[in-house]
């Protein structure tokens, strides 16, 4: 089985609790780096072969893409907004990698974050064999990936801003500036 889903909804959690597995309370850090494709690139033209009864999980949400490198396997999607999803994202990855950095630092690079996935999704489908939509999900995945994903962050909704008011070559460091004299 392949489960895709965007980075921060919830993949690996999904995954411990189809294996009946702790898949984590409410705040706990679940990342995962053992996904053998975590995005299907162009550069990505190697099937990979393991047994049915395994399930993998990739950030690659392109059915054909899927098909392609895990041939004859279910196909499941966590399906979530990707807004939410990034900022949840963003959230384990500052926690745990950019919180050294000053924090114009870790603007730019979320707003770099967010060009570079808005970029690869644009051939995202929600074509699959299951779909599990976190806004409608009865079980307990659905239950806490929804408070999970319920999260503001002042400073990604300023890159998320930026790139929907001015695109990917937004200025993003002079916007910046100009927030912090607005603060």
């Amino acid at each position: 089985m392949i489960v895709g889903f965007y980075p921060g909804s919830g993949g690996h959690r999904y995954k411990l609790f189809l294996q009946n597995r702790f898949f984590g309370k409410r705040g706990a850090h679940m990342h995962n780096d053992s996904m053998p494709i975590r995005y299907a690139l162009d550069t990505c033209i190697t099937t990979q072969l393991f047994d049915v009864n395994t399930i993998q999980i990739t950030h690659t949400l392109n059915t054909a893409n899927i098909k392609r490198l895990w041939p004859g396997h279910e196909i499941r999607k966590i399906k979530f907004d990707l807004k939410p999803s990034l900022c949840r994202e963003w959230e384990v990855e500052m926690k745990y990698h950019w919180q050294p950095c000053s924090q114009q630092q870790q603007v730019s690079h979320m707003f770099d974050m967010i060009v570079w996935h808005q970029d690869y999704y644009k051939t995202q489908d929600w074509d699959c064999d299951v779909l599990i939509d976190i806004a409608t999900d009865t079980t307990p995945f659905g239950d806490i990936m929804r408070k999970e994903l319920d999260i503001k962050n002042f400073w990604f909704d300023f890159a998320w801003d930026c790139y929907e008011n001015y695109g990917a070559e937004a200025p993003i460091d002079d916007l910046y500036k100009q927030q912090l004299l607005t603060i």
